[in-house]
C-alpha cells in the first residue's frame, strides 16, 4: 500500500500539491501501522494475565485495557496524532498512546 502511494507520488511529482496530499496519506498509513504494533505489544503482554505475581496480573490487565482504548479510537488518535505533527517513529508513537491512555484513567477516577 505505502509502495503503491509512494509511487504515484513519484510519476505525478510535479504537482506540488498533490505531493504533499500523498505524504500525508503515507504518514497516515504508517501511524496506522504503529498503532497496530502497539496494540499487538499490549495484547501480547495480556496474555500473562495468569501470572503468579500480583504486580505482573495488574500490568498485564492494564495492557490489556490499554489495547482495548487504542482498538476502540484508533482513528481518533491516527487522526490527533496528524494534527500535533507526531513524526510516524515506533517510540513517539508509544509515547503518545500511553499518554493519552493515562490521561483518559485520570479523567475516569
Amino acid at each position: 500500500m505505502v509502495m503503491c502511494v509512494m509511487a504515484l507520488a513519484l510519476i505525478s511529482g510535479r504537482n506540488q500539491a498533490f505531493g504533499n496530499n500523498v505524504e500525508a496519506v503515507v504518514t497516515k498509513v504508517r501511524l496506522e501501522g504503529l498503532v497496530e504494533a502497539f496494540i499487538a505489544r499490549c495484547e501480547a503482554k495480556s496474555a500473562l494475565r495468569s501470572s503468579r505475581s500480583e504486580n505482573i496480573r495488574r500490568s498485564a490487565m492494564q495492557s490489556c485495557m490499554k489495547a482495548d482504548y487504542c482498538r476502540r479510537f484508533k482513528d481518533e488518535l491516527v487522526e490527533a496524532m496528524l494534527e500535533i505533527k507526531i513524526e510516524p517513529k515506533a517510540y513517539k508513537v508509544c509515547h503518545f498512546l500511553n499518554g493519552r491512555f493515562n490521561r483518559t484513567l485520570q479523567a475516569k477516577e
